[in-house]
């Protein structure tokens, strides 16, 4: 049971000002300072305008009580509204009830309540959190002993014991303001808490506001990256994290109760703030375009913007593909004055492990960058901006293009798809293009500028005999086999073939004369030729 009468009138009234929000998220509180017109709380409810008077008399009413309520239900009838509620923590007698169920001098609007201390009791019961704001610190000493008794004992019953702990602490948690939810997160020497409106419009009942200053040396390549980066935070309203030897002043601005909850009680490591988005009407869909010298489109990569941030400058439209690979960042100051203008970059994430098909459309679209060309941002049929390529994007972003799309053509002949692999070597890519050649084209340039064979027991005398230097060779396999996303594919009988070739180790072999060796023998390209591998037959396995 809450002890009303010995209650700061204030709080009281507040707290149930909270109540009421959080029964109906939609009701406006009135701020009383200069009068509130005799509404405490509004509501457009689904059957009409509802008006909530709040009272904290605890005791039997006197006339001058009486009076007051009079004169609230008088000035709340100016508003015409179709139900009129007193809140009052204070069961009426009859004839208080009597004397209620006639101040309306016999008119039939608005219907008249009274929610007293039952209703009131009630309500509270299940909201710890306004019992705590009403009571202050001093609320439920004992069971806060008990709950202490508790942590210090094992968990005797393992991960069931963690659970309940976890739970019984988030409940506390959410205890501790009527106006913000505290949600608690724990990592390896972290903890975490997020605060957030514990319903609708509880930020204008209990404003916060955190007043950070900064101070960054010059000459300091750190320091300037970081005051970048609160600048752009604050332009657009992005994330930003400051380590402690930038920051040289922290105050946080709120009622006391807010402030005790929020102000470190150390110094501060580090300082994050992470954006708070508004994605109302989103995801947009936006497209790019890759646009040559005469206007015309040479690729497009479609993207989707879904998340919105807003700053002191303009907002940040943010997005991707449908992959999640390319990634879009639209910067406008003004995007509600037309025409529609603004800023964009991109960036793509690593492509390791993701299915070459589904990357494909942004392979086509980097490949198409270069130096002459433009790259525009369209809603719809608007243009947004647009941006000149660079030498540079050509080089970041050419590579990754060519091996994706080398990859998807060569899954499309086998008939068979398999993840990108992770920063695949020089000789992995040329394998990947050796093999998609021979499928595709028939023929393919060999990995190496050369090529070994063993010499069979006996036959070393007329090997030396037979080749010529520089001569031509061809070598014949009755099946060129390949694994790839840990299949076996077999391509047939190949001929490697090699117009103008010498034989590296010619002296070396002169000087074996055991008539039994196997040795190798090791041939080169000469004058610019190389060997090129043709498959002998279309058909594959």
């Amino acid at each position: 049971m809450i002890h009303w009468k010995d209650l700061d009138p204030a709080k009281v009234e507040r707290s149930i000002k909270i109540l009421l929000r959080e029964l109906h998220p939609d009701a406006q509180g009135i701020d009383g300072a200069g009068g509130d017109d005799g509404q405490d709380v509004r509501w457009e409810s689904p059957d009409g305008l509802v008006i909530f008077e709040i009272k904290s008399f605890t005791s039997r009413l006197t006339n001058t009580q009486k009076r007051q309520i009079k004169r609230s239900l008088k000035q709340a009838k100016h508003h015409n509204p179709d139900r009129w509620i007193l809140i009052v923590p204070l069961d009426p007698t009859p004839s208080e009830r009597t004397w209620f169920n006639g101040i309306n001098e016999e008119a039939t609007t608005p219907a008249l309540e009274w929610r007293g201390l039952d209703w009131l009791e009630g309500q509270f019961a299940s909201r710890e959190h306004l019992i705590r704001y009403v009571e202050g610190p001093l609320y439920q000493l004992a069971e806060r002993a008990t709950q202490f008794s508790q942590e210090q004992a094992t968990l005797t019953n393992g991960l069931p014991d963690v659970a309940s702990r976890l739970a019984g602490l988030q409940q506390r948690a959410q205890e501790l303001s009527p106006f913000w939810r505290i949600d608690m997160e724990t990592r390896p020497k972290q903890s975490i808490f997020r605060v957030s409106e514990r319903f609708p419009g509880a930020a204008s009942l209990d404003p916060v506001q955190i007043n950070a200053a900064f101070t960054f040396p010059t000459h300091d390549p750190e320091a300037e990256q970081t005051r970048r980066q609160v600048q752009q935070a604050i332009d657009y309203g992005l994330a930003f994290s400051v380590e402690e030897r930038f920051i040289s002043g922290f105050t946080i601005d709120a009622s006391e109760e807010t402030k005790r909850l929020l102000l470190p009680k150390g110094p501060i490591t580090r300082l994050t703030i992470e954006p708070q988005q508004d994605n109302t009407n989103l995801p947009l869909p936006c497209r790019l375009e890759t646009v040559n010298a005469d206007k015309s489109v040479e690729a497009t990569l479609d993207v989707m913007l879904n998340t919105r941030t807003v700053g002191q400058r303009g907002v940040q439209l943010s997005g991707s593909d449908p992959s999640g690979s390319f990634l879009l960042r639209l910067s406008m100051s003004r995007p509600d004055t037309p025409p529609l203008q603004g800023s964009f970059d991109f960036t793509v994430s690593a492509m390791g492990g993701r299915i070459p098909y589904a990357v494909r459309p942004i392979a086509d679209f980097l490949l198409s960058l270069q130096p002459d060309r433009d790259v525009r941002l369209k809603f719809g049929h608007t243009e947004i901006g647009h941006v000149h390529v660079d030498r540079d994007a050509t080089e970041r972003f050419h590579p990754t293009a060519r091996f994706i799309i080398l990859l998807d053509d060569l899954q499309r002949e086998l008939n068979h798809s398999f993840p990108i692999p992770d920063e695949p070597t020089e000789l992995e890519i040329r394998q990947f293009e050796l093999v998609r050649d021979l499928l595709v084209h028939g023929e393919s340039r060999w990995l190496y500028e050369g090529i070994q064979t063993t010499i069979r027991p006996g036959r070393l005398p007329n090997f030396l005999e037979e080749v010529h230097d520089p001569g031509a060779i061809l070598i014949e396999q009755e099946n060129f086999e390949v694994q790839f996303g840990g299949r076996n594919f077999s391509l047939g009988p190949t001929r490697v073939v090699g117009a103008k070739m010498r034989l590296t180790n010619r002296s070396d072999l002169e000087a074996i004369s055991d008539p039994n060796a196997t040795p190798t023998a090791y041939f080169s390209c000469v004058d610019g030729e190389h060997l090129t591998i043709y498959r002998l037959q279309n058909t594959k396995k």
